[in-house]
Order: structure tokens, then C-alpha cells, then sequence
């Protein structure tokens, strides 16, 4: 059993050219990753960016 932190980028799970959007498929992605090292036990702690919810906002300043 291991302790393992993800982070899931915010490029990643957003779509970074569109503000406030989310990539479904590649949260369904690391979702189903995710559920496999809990099957195998492992403490699984998720942390993320905050991709097209805060860069584009971010870009105007």
C-alpha cells in the first residue's frame, strides 16, 4: 500500500482556450485510474490547477 498525491493540472482537466471549461474525457481518464490504485489499496490524496477558471482571468492583470 502506498500514500501517493496526484495532482490533476488545471491544462489538463480544463479546455485552457475557453474560459470556465471543463474536459470531461480527461477527468473520466484520471477518474478511472484513480478508482484502480484504490482498488489496490492505496491512499490516494488529488490536488489540481485551476487551468481556464483562473488563467484567462489571470491573463487580463
Amino acid at each position: 500500500m502506498a500514500h501517493l498525491l496526484i495532482k490533476f493540472g488545471g491544462g489538463l482537466i480544463t479546455k485552457k482556450d475557453k474560459m470556465m471549461s471543463v474536459n470531461n474525457e480527461a477527468i473520466n481518464n484520471l477518474a478511472k485510474t484513480t478508482s484502480i490504485l484504490l482498488a489496490k489499496n492505496h491512499h490516494v490524496t488529488i490536488v489540481h490547477g485551476a487551468g481556464s477558471f483562473g488563467h484567462l482571468k489571470a491573463k487580463k492583470w
